[in-house]
């Protein structure tokens, strides 16, 4: 889209160019028109000496008169040109703006993308603790279950040390 606008400017830069020779060349033909309507006012041609006629100058002010009329539809093509690039220009330009501001929050997502995969795996070695913890609270149970019945083991044992010591003394 860079590159259209760029290409859409430097096209609008040579058709201003063109706007500026076209309304030199009007006015160039414009004074030329002034010198042949006055030329009727005259009986000799300044630069060639024969007589002018009426037929004479209008014929001059007809040509001159196509050449300006020529020039002045140039110039209004152009500047529809002109106007209907600034338009397009313009149009490219919102888009640009819009994919820029795309690109803006496409990039802040990637961060946040980021963030979210740190926070992720931050997540997967905590479960990866509690998985290690949950097997040895597991192993600690089962060593509890191994002295679960050591009370009366226990008193098993006492009473059978009384037993004996009964025995002994007698």
């Amino acid at each position: 889209v860079e590159n259209e606008i760029e290409e859409i400017r430097k096209e609008m830069e040579s058709i201003r160019s063109d706007i500026k020779a076209t309304e030199r060349e009007k006015n160039i033909q414009e004074e030329q028109l002034k010198k042949y309507i006055n030329l009727r006012y005259e009986k000799k041609c300044p630069v060639c000496g024969r007589p002018i006629t009426e037929d004479l100058v209008e014929n001059l002010v007809n040509e001159e008169n196509k050449k300006l009329n020529s020039s002045m539809e140039k110039l209004n093509e152009l500047n529809s040109k002109i106007n209907e690039l600034e338009k397009i220009k313009s149009e490219k330009s919102g888009i640009l703006e819009s994919l820029k501001k795309d690109e803006k929050e496409l990039n802040s997502l990637k961060i946040e993308k980021v963030r979210y995969e740190k926070e992720i795996e931050n997540i997967r070695k905590d479960v990866e603790k509690i998985s290690e913890i949950m097997n040895e609270i597991e192993n600690g149970r089962n060593e509890i279950k191994k002295y679960e019945n050591i009370d009366s083991e226990i008193k098993k044992l006492k009473d059978e040390i009384k037993s004996l010591e009964i025995y002994h003394d007698e």
